[in-house]
Parts: structure tokens; C-alpha cells; sequence
């Protein structure tokens, strides 16, 4: 939930889950938004889990302005492996959309780094924390289709990785004086 100073708890809703290691020892990157936040205010995050965590968690936040409010994500995607790049290719774009991502690292010790890929620019990626690692980064896109990637330093490990297309907000009307 999002709990703007002063004001009640805001759902936030899920946009993808990706799972990234296997049930009995569950590992996601997932992604969740808060459509037209309160403009100008400060407040709280707060994650709550309807169970126990076992393997630590990693959590990020951004905003963004200027999103379609009508239909602010093109489809999510998410795809998860065993090595040493950890990429998903997304595709059917416009061309003009911003394309999303984070990653999940199940990095053994603090020698594993996510350095991201060509063309994206990193929006967070903190230290090593409770055998795991992860970050996100946003692409503009300029084609139909791009791929979003993280090299993974030290050897493959299990990964998981997320990415959405947030749509521009339509241009609006101009208007001509005669």
C-alpha cells in the first residue's frame, strides 16, 4: 500500500509475477502499480506477505509522469533461467512507449553483480543483501521491440526477470487562435 502523509492506506495492483527458482523455494521479481498517485505527496510504502520469507527480500519504487491513465501498460512480461545473462525480449511495441524491467539474482555470495544492459539506464541496484540481489532499469523504446538484459558477474546463478511497456498519455488537443 502507498499511505500518502495525512491520508488512508492505497492499494497498490499487480501487473506480472514472475516465479524464479521453483515452489518449494519460491524466488519473484514482480512488478505493481498505483495508477494517479496523489500529485505532490510524501508517504509510505509498506509490503506486507501472507507468509513467512525465508530468503530475503528486496524491494524498489519509481515514479513515473506522463502515463496513459485509460491504458497505462502495453502486455507484461516475464521469464526466469540458470545463467550468467538474465534478458527477456519485449515485443509488439509502438515504438514510443517506456519499457520497464527489474531482477531477481539468487546470488550466492557478494561477489554477484547485476551490471545492466546497452541502452537502459539503471534505476536502482543495491548491495547484496540475504543470499539474493536486485535492480531495474527503464528503456525508451524506439522500435517493436526491446530487449531488456543484465549481466550476472561471478557464474550463472538462478534468475528472474520482469518488464512492462507503460504507455505515453495521449498528446493533447491544440488549439489555434484566428
Amino acid at each position: 500500500t502507498f499511505t500518502p502523509s495525512g491520508g488512508s492506506a492505497i492499494a497498490f495492483s499487480a501487473v506480472i509475477t514472475q516465479l524464479g527458482y521453483n515452489t518449494t523455494n519460491p524466488r519473484y521479481s514482480a512488478i505493481y502499480r498505483l495508477l494517479n498517485p496523489p500529485s505532490g505527496t510524501t508517504g509510505t510504502i509498506t509490503i506486507t506477505f501472507s507468509g513467512s520469507v525465508s530468503n530475503g527480500i528486496m524491494a524498489g519504487a519509481g515514479n513515473f509522469k506522463g502515463v496513459d491513465q485509460a491504458n497505462p501498460f502495453d502486455t507484461p512480461v516475464g521469464t526466469n533461467g540458470n545463467s550468467s545473462t538474465a534478458s527477456i525480449d519485449v515485443t509488439g511495441l509502438s515504438g514510443n512507449e517506456l519499457v520497464f524491467d527489474n531482477v531477481f539474482l539468487g546470488a550466492g555470495s557478494n561477489s554477484y553483480t547485476l551490471t545492466v544492459g546497452a541502452g537502459q539506464t539503471q534505476l536502482w541496484n543495491p548491495t547484496y543483501v540475504a543470499n539474493l540481489r536486485e535492480a531495474a532499469s527503464i528503456e525508451q523504446a524506439t522500435s517493436p521491440s526491446v530487449t531488456m538484459s543484465w549481466a550476472i558477474a561471478n557464474q550463472a546463478n538462478y534468475w528472474a526477470i520482469a518488464a512492462v511497456p507503460i504507455n505515453p498519455a495521449p498528446a493533447g488537443t491544440t488549439f489555434t487562435i484566428t
